[in-house]
């Protein structure tokens, strides 16, 4: 991991397991992959179960040994929001402001130093974040909650409102490539499709409440 460019540094052997290694603590916590442990079984992306998904990969994040041995009658409490989330959504803000200050980066730090098993004080246990550049920290910030909030049903909602998901380019725009397989190859886990970005950031009105204000006054949207 290099510090000063928030980006970690590629591994030289780019084969199945050490792409894993030295990694961000949240990989391990919220996908299940090749090398990956689960209630003592060591998972591969080119056998069952995470064979039988599209990508090769599986949600591990909800999942502990007590919800796997009591299952179906045990599961995890339902997340209403996070603290995690509140500190993000503030230094997205202020960032957004260009109100950056010691606080937008004390917020991103502790979410950072709490999944590194650590306080914010202890810098020298996780990738502290320095940099005060806005359109650096915003690119940080975006980073943090695709990882912090993985799984959590905020993503979609997260692409939208920074309109990075459809048209060329986009997130949600092309192939997508699964897990790195032991033939040098990726699993396909197919393509997606949001190549219009005047339509698909928004969903069709449906036409009964269309008919039922006037097609005057509630309007398509525009696509549909």
């Amino acid at each position: 991991y290099d510090k000063n460019t928030d980006k970690l540094v590629p591994a030289d052997d780019s084969t199945t397991t050490i792409r894993f290694n030295n990694r961000d603590p949240r990989l391990d916590f919220t996908i299940g992959h090749t090398g990956s442990v689960i209630n003592g079984q060591t998972l591969n992306s080119e056998s069952l179960p995470l064979s039988n998904q599209s990508t090769g990969y599986g949600c591990v994040k909800f999942i502990t040994d007590e919800v796997i041995a009591n299952s179906p009658s045990y599961s995890t409490d339902n997340i209403l929001i996070r603290y995690a989330e509140v500190l993000l959504t503030y230094a997205e803000a202020k960032t957004e402001a260009n109100q950056i200050d010691q606080s937008v980066l004390d917020a991103i730090n502790d979410v950072r130093s709490r999944a590194y098993g650590t306080t914010i004080e202890n810098i020298d246990h996780y990738p502290e974040v320095t940099i005060t550049d806005q359109d650096s920290l915003r690119k940080i910030i975006r980073k943090e909650r695709r990882v912090e909030l993985a799984f959590e049903g905020l993503r979609w909602f997260d692409l939208k409102r920074w309109k990075i998901a459809a048209g060329q380019g986009g997130t949600m725009n092309g192939p997508v490539l699964g897990a790195y397989l032991s033939d040098g190859t990726y699993k396909n886990a197919g393509t997606r499709a949001l190549d219009n970005p005047d339509r698909d950031y928004l969903r069709p009105i449906p036409q009964a409440q269309i008919d039922l204000m006037g097609k005057d006054i509630l309007v398509q949207n525009p696509g549909y």
